[in-house]
């Protein structure tokens, strides 16, 4: 009697499973992997006021989806340095559904690990959106000294 009750159980929960799939199959949940809300990608390089000593600095940048074809691109920059250095970042996107693309680029001084620039309300349109991200960086204390990093990244937009 416990083995047939057992196999009735299971039975029921498979049919509440497979009455739950046909009912939310309509909607487009079933089968569909949930677009991510952000991605990133991290660019390292030398510290210039330090280069060509081994003293990584890092920027990343973080691709948000925020909804009606915009997105929210923040770089975020560990400058590794107490005296800082210029900086100038740029980033360029593109759809690869629509053939649209853009950028913006700017210039910073950096100093210490919480170096953030927002770039809200970013019109991508909706698709698949690819970005390269870019940081060049002068030392303080010599011109001359120069680093640069780029990473690539790709985000849905929807």
């Amino acid at each position: 009697m416990r083995a047939r009750s057992v196999s009735l159980t299971a039975a029921a929960v498979g049919s509440a499973v497979m009455g739950a799939a046909a009912v939310l199959a309509p909607l487009g949940v079933t089968g569909e992997a949930a677009a991510e809300p952000s991605t990133t990608c991290t660019m390292t390089y030398l510290n210039p006021n330090v280069s060509p000593l081994p003293l990584q600095a890092t920027t990343v940048l973080r691709a948000n989806a925020d909804g009606g074809g915009k997105m929210t691109i923040t770089l975020k920059t560990d400058a590794v340095s107490i005296i800082g250095y210029h900086q100038d970042v740029s980033f360029t996107w593109a759809n690869l559904d629509t053939g649209k693309n853009g950028g913006e680029q700017t210039s910073k001084r950096v100093v210490g690990p919480n170096n953030t620039l927002e770039f809200p309300g970013v019109k991508t349109g909706v698709g698949r959106i690819t970005f390269v991200a870019s940081a060049s960086n002068t030392s303080s204390l010599d011109p001359t000294h120069l680093t640069s990093g780029q990473c690539t990244a790709e985000q849905k937009a929807f």
